[in-house]
């Protein structure tokens, strides 16, 4: 399928409204995935009727295909995603249809922060299963979304903003205690990577 430059989102959801099978998962043309990754993830998820999406551990690689270092990864639902506990990022995601179905495709006007909605969406509506196998091969290079450091600092805090104002027009008190403490560790995480990006360039 090709179409007009139009961003993660609009190219995620026409491949997403296009597609006909039961899950889908999401594989940018720069990384790479294990050969059991979508039989491992299709188990977890089978094991698991009412789950509404399954997540693996990462890795990370080089332009060259060398590992150097592991995303760390664990099990968590939406308080722990929301408390910035753990994640589940979308590269490593294997997703019911009637789960995104059910909450919507990817929201255009929210780059580079859409995956992040889209995870709070749908945990909201159900258990997501973790795979503990490293079975995404994600590869960091300067071309990276996720490489400006102040965008995605804005896209995360901002998902939880939505977040926020979602839960408190709804009364959801444990939730709204999840995303104050979510937002502090976003501003302490970010301004740490922020330090960390100036000290090397200096």
């Amino acid at each position: 399928i090709h179409q007009a430059n139009a961003g993660v989102s609009a190219a995620r959801n026409v491949g997403a409204a296009a597609g006909l099978g039961k899950y889908l998962a999401f594989l940018d043309d720069d990384d790479l995935w294990s050969p059991e990754r979508l039989s491992l993830q299709v188990a977890a998820l089978e094991a698991r009727p009412e789950a509404v999406a399954s997540y693996c551990q990462w890795d990370f690689m080089d332009e060259q295909g060398t590992v150097f270092g592991t995303g760390e990864l664990r099990a968590g639902d939406l308080h722990a995603f929301l408390r910035h506990e753990t994640r589940a990022p979308i590269p490593t995601l294997l997703i019911t249809r009637t789960g995104l179905d059910r909450v919507g495709m990817f929201h255009p006007m929210l780059p580079p922060g859409e995956d992040l909605d889209l995870i709070y969406r749908l945990a909201r509506t159900g258990p997501f299963v973790f795979v503990p196998d490293v079975l995404v091969h994600y590869r960091r290079h300067d071309a990276n979304e996720s490489g400006d450091l102040c965008a995605a600092a804005l896209a995360s805090r901002r998902a939880l903003w939505v977040q926020q104002w979602w839960s408190a027009r709804s009364d959801e008190t444990e939730l709204l205690d999840d995303l104050h403490f979510g937002l502090r560790q976003s501003r302490r995480y970010w301004t740490e990577q922020l330090v960390r990006a100036a000290a090397h360039e200096a």
